[in-house]
């Protein structure tokens, strides 16, 4: 289980007191506005604690959070959520399966008291996935406001409640000044013809529905937003155990939104095995090693953000630029400071003579890193690439004839 909070300290205990039997690692994020409280007295109950520096919107800090989670599962929670038995219970077998890779859970939102729940559109049905498996390439979050997880693989919604009791821990002039807030950040953002950031000022709707919470749940729910206070923790406890603190950009890091800083580009470009003497036209791959000498991922495949692949150029030997090959992805993240072998296919120009292949790293629409390395290469005619040895057109076409 992983949680950022600001909350009251005894409500973020008594939450961590009732996950903590059936999860193997709680991460504890505390918002730097809050003070030191909750860090000291929920020591004992989570396994890593950290402070972060806050920055609208509070989604923001949801990569950053499960990069720090080490379990094979992670169930995300905010504070002022409860999951209800059901789904506590039902953890070990929805996290022992090997083909899915995540799942939606049904969320209720509290309203009027713990006892009931809103039962009407738009707050049902409202599926959040926040139970996933920890592998770092299979989800990613762009930061922006009401988006959460971007998933790859199977999942599957389950109705295995989450309770929400923001409508219950903040007060209603507390709320509406929320969603004209989250309005500046999201402005019209809509679900079942509603705005979502009306979503937390239900006195403004007509014929709100709600229903009751089991009775099992209601006890967990009270439990939790009407906690007995902490065992009293000696001032400055929390101060004398290390607590490390993520800064804005170590936060920002892990949002595919995030800007990039000149400081990212820099890198160093090893051709292996270079491809030194081609046919007219010919494509093939090229092997690099790019080594990331900035401080900014660099994220794998064809749409990872931000778009920083590798591009390819050819030149006449006089410098004159002659156009841009097809960009090649890395197949991994590149993380500061790692090296990668790739692959870039590069085609040459249809006249024979001597060229230039330049390799550099690329920020689609922004700039090229201007640390690529050059290799020369010569183009040769077809029968000079047949007499050189590497197939080819014709020499591929005349041994499908004579194997045919």
């Amino acid at each position: 289980m992983c949680i950022t909070t600001r909350g009251e300290a005894a409500r973020v205990h008594a939450l961590l007191s009732l996950v903590r039997p059936y999860v193997e690692e709680i991460v504890l994020a505390v918002d730097d506005r809050a003070g030191p409280e909750t860090l000291a007295v929920c020591e004992a109950l989570a396994d890593q604690r950290f402070t972060f520096a806050f920055a609208a919107p509070p989604v923001r800090v949801a990569g950053w959070l499960q990069h720090q989670c080490r379990a094979d599962w992670i169930l995300r929670l905010d504070d002022d959520e409860v999951p209800g038995q059901a789904l506590l219970d039902a953890l070990g077998d929805l996290t022992s399966t090997r083909r899915l890779t995540h799942y939606g859970l049904t969320r209720r939102w509290l309203h009027g008291d713990a006892r009931t729940y809103l039962a009407s559109p738009p707050w049902r049905p409202d599926y959040q996935l926040r139970l996933l498996r920890n592998i770092r390439s299979l989800w990613s979050f762009t930061g922006r406001m009401h988006e959460g997880v971007r998933m790859v693989g199977e999942g599957r919604f389950v109705d295995l409640p989450i309770y929400h009791a923001d409508l219950l821990v903040n007060d209603l002039a507390a709320r509406r000044e929320k969603a004209v807030r989250y309005e500046r950040l999201r402005p019209g953002h809509v679900t079942e013809g509603v705005s979502v950031n009306a979503m937390y000022v239900p006195e403004d709707s007509d014929d709100v529905v709600t229903e009751p919470v089991p009775g099992a749940d209601a006890a967990l729910i009270a439990a939790v937003l009407d906690p007995p206070p902490p065992a009293a923790v000696a001032p400055g406890a929390a101060l004398a155990t290390a607590v490390p603190h993520a800064g804005r950009f170590e936060v920002d890091r892990y949002i595919t939104t995030r800007d990039v800083p000149p400081s990212a580009y820099r890198a160093r470009i090893e051709f292996v095995r270079p491809v030194t003497r081609i046919g007219c036209g010919v494509t093939r791959d090229q092997e690099v090693v790019a080594e990331n000498l900035g401080d900014e991922r660099w994220p794998p495949g064809d749409d990872g953000e931000p778009l920083i692949r590798l591009g390819s150029r050819w030149l006449r030997d006089d410098g004159e630029m002659l156009g841009e090959g097809p960009r090649g992805p890395f197949t991994e993240t590149v993380v500061p400071g790692a090296r990668s072998l790739a692959r870039l296919q590069i085609t040459a120009p249809d006249e024979p003579g001597l060229y230039v292949l330049e390799v550099d790293v690329v920020h689609e629409h922004v700039r090229w890193f201007a640390c690529g390395s050059r290799l020369e290469i010569e183009v040769v005619g077809e029968g000079e690439a047949n007499a050189a040895g590497p197939a080819g057109p014709a020499t591929t076409r005349r041994s499908a004839a004579h194997r045919r």
